[in-house]
């Protein structure tokens, strides 16, 4: 990922929690994903996110490089993966009640709603931004429309998009 991707991603992420959340959970989701891209930006996470491939990957050492430095044998990837630096022992959920709170799902168990939003809005802004890989349901067109206030939607976001966003109407869904 590089800086201008990893920028895009902070305003994807950002603007989908401020805007395409659902209402009761704006403020808090906005608060906690800001959290998640400071501490990206601020803990040595900087250092490697432009290893960073998409959400579920992160470029590999090469044989020669854990040959010259054997300590690179304990981990196979040059960063964290981002959907681990999110999940709840490892990231601000873990010490954080609001995000760690839990209610009972439809199918029996149990989920953290809050920290569900925040994941898909950081996971969206990845795939958004670096490498679409399509696995944040439940957005539509519209949502990317009101995440833009009647502005046009930037191409870096409309590039990978069959049929056309300007063209597909508000309700059209999209995966992110």
């Amino acid at each position: 990922m590089t800086t201008r991707q990893f920028r895009r991603m902070q305003v994807f992420a950002l603007r989908m929690a401020r805007y395409a959340t659902p209402y009761r959970y704006r403020r808090r989701c906005t608060h906690w994903v800001g959290e998640y891209l400071a501490a990206m930006a601020c803990e040595n996470f900087g250092i490697h996110y432009r290893h960073v491939i998409n959400w579920d990957d992160s470029e590999t050492w090469t044989r020669e490089e854990m040959e010259a430095e054997p300590w690179k044998r304990w981990t196979m990837y040059k960063s964290d993966l981002l959907c681990d630096f999110t999940s709840a022992h490892n990231g601000l959920a873990e010490y954080e009640p609001e995000l760690s709170r839990e209610r009972e799902a439809p199918n029996g168990g149990y989920e953290t709603v809050l920290l569900n939003l925040v994941k898909c809005c950081l996971r969206a802004a990845c795939d958004v931004a670096a490498s679409p890989s399509a696995g944040v349901l439940g957005w539509t067109v519209g949502d990317l429309r009101r995440m833009w206030k009647g502005r046009r939607i930037p191409d870096w976001v409309t590039a990978d998009f069959e049929p056309a966003i300007a063209t597909a109407n508000d309700a059209t869904p999209v995966w992110l």
